[in-house]
């Protein structure tokens, strides 16, 4: 688990990188599966819909017609593992390093039993790695804002930091050169008690390692084989042809050709796993927003509202080969991450839409992001946030009940390139004598596969003018870190406000 924190800690500690995606923040609205469009009636309206702040003070809303001021604090947190990183990581923090580093000089030690397998492993995780592109995306919110009838200003900062590894399958060779890492194999077969084939890879597979293996001249090839394919078919965390690319990798790194099919070959194996480049790849955009918002009634039934939001950006982004991670402590990188951003500053505008028909229902419409504002990218150009849309619904069929639901309109981009974010999701909350509100969601990404339902509950304490709440969400998907199960997205939001 510490390797896991200390990639979390490294991404939210770095920068100041805020995000792109529609995050459910309040605690109220999380715990209601992430709507607010309809259903928010504090502060938070800036954020959600400013065209609530039209109905506010308004006496033929009986809702409403009592909050003429508010003031709102809040902090929140969020972290998705996208694409198996989670299991990745698990599988990796298994590795006996000691075992690999014993054969990986001149003077080291020969291949054993135990060797053989812990290089096998690694190899195999690291193509894996590369296979799955998985990904870690950290959400940080905090605010204090205000209003006074129909009008309010704040400060928010939304936080999104996406990282993922890029891999140095060139530099892998276990030994301080080819014909060392031979040597050491050599004296290992003949060793070898020949556990016979295991039927882990297909014929053709199969052929191909053992042809490759004789081609290098390496004693008992038969035997390193199916000692190979016994041990990466006991391992059980990768598939048979995650285990052959793995093959590949470490016949080039013996000095052959790369297998067959061309579409597994990666660059020629050049180095020692000490050279080893593999790098942390982090993009983040910073968002300071100061908002200056005004709702307005149209008729009685409907308002609109306008956010003015003047905004500083930090832009973040460390690409391949930027910050190595390899055989550097968490400090070392921290500092190296610090390095990678550009500050800029822009305005933008929100605007929305709240029409109520009746007294128990609520539906409305806002667009965030309308002049797609851009901002300075450390590496050169420009990054313009793309507009952003959401529709909600709240029902009120009795006084003590809220039913709502939202589902994003826009499919939204994120900071891991090519995941996109569209949102749909809803919950209820039962207000019990007016001091102690349950509540309970659930809402899903449209836009991907890889993570499922994500569910929420929260509370809230009303103390008279004041209001404690508090919610989480954790999703259906589990991955597995040092033996333990956790949630692949989790969430979690506090805010205490005060409303008359």
């Amino acid at each position: 688990m510490r390797r896991l924190l200390i990639l979390i800690l490294l991404l939210l500690t770095t920068s100041t990188v805020f995000a792109l995606e529609f995050q459910p923040i309040g605690a109220r609205q999380l715990g209601m599966g992430g709507a607010g469009v309809a259903s928010t009636m504090d502060v938070t309206a800036q954020y959600y819909n400013p065209a609530i702040f039209g109905f506010f003070g308004r006496e033929t809303k009986k809702v409403f017609k009592d909050k003429d001021f508010g003031i709102n604090a809040q902090i929140g947190a969020g972290v998705r593992l996208e694409n198996n990183l989670a299991d990745n990581i698990d599988a990796l923090g298994k590795i006996d390093y000691d075992k690999i580093k014993q054969i990986s000089t001149t003077t080291g030690q020969n291949f054993t039993n135990e060797t053989y397998s812990e290089a096998l492993k690694l190899l195999s995780i690291l193509q894996k790695i590369d296979k799955d592109q998985g990904a870690i995306t950290v959400n940080a919110d905090t605010l204090l804002a205000t209003r006074i009838k129909r009008i309010g200003i704040g400060v928010y900062g939304l936080a999104e930091v996406n990282g993922k590894p890029s891999l140095d399958l060139e530099n892998v060779r276990i030994g301080s050169n080819n014909n060392d890492m031979k040597t050491k194999l050599n004296s290992y077969a003949v060793t070898i008690s020949d556990p016979g084939p295991q039927n882990f890879f297909t014929t053709t597979q199969y052929n191909n390692i053992l042809s490759a293996l004789n081609s290098l001249g390496i004693s008992n090839s038969t035997a390193v084989l199916n000692q190979a394919e016994s041990e990466l078919k006991k391992y059980g965390k990768i598939s048979p042809q995650e285990a052959y690319s793995a093959m590949n990798l470490f016949i080039q790194a013996l000095g052959g050709a790369p297998l067959a099919p061309a579409s597994i070959r990666k660059s020629a194996v050049t180095g020692g796993i000490e050279n080893n480049k593999t790098s942390l790849v982090a993009n983040g955009i910073g968002l300071l927003e100061v908002p200056l918002t005004y709702g307005h009634p149209i008729g009685d039934s409907m308002a609109v509202g306008l956010n003015l939001k003047y905004i500083q950006a930090r832009v973040f982004s460390a690409g391949p080969g930027d910050i190595t991670i390899f055989n550097k402590d968490s400090g070392d990188i921290a500092d190296e991450l610090d390095k990678y951003y550009k500050e800029s500053t822009n305005f933008s505008v929100d605007a929305g839409l709240l029409f109520q028909p009746a007294n128990w229902l609520k539906l409305g419409v806002v667009g965030k992001y309308l002049n797609s504002p851009e901002f300075d990218h450390p590496l050169g150009g420009k990054v313009k946030i793309k507009p952003q849309a959401r529709a909600g619904i709240a029902l009120n069929p009795w006084e003590t009940l809220t039913i709502a639901a939202d589902i994003d309109l826009t499919e939204n981009e994120t900071m891991n390139p090519g995941y996109k974010s569209r949102n749909i999701g809803g919950g209820i909350e039962w207000d019990i004598l007016k001091f102690l509100a349950l509540r309970a969601g659930i809402y899903k990404n449209l836009a991907e596969s890889d993570i499922d339902m994500v569910y929420t509950a929260g509370l809230g304490l009303n103390l008279w003018l004041m209001r404690l709440d508090v919610s989480a969400a954790i999703s259906s998907n589990r991955g597995r870190y040092d033996d333990k199960s956790f949630p692949e997205e989790a969430r979690i939001q506090a805010n205490l406000s005060i409303e008359f």
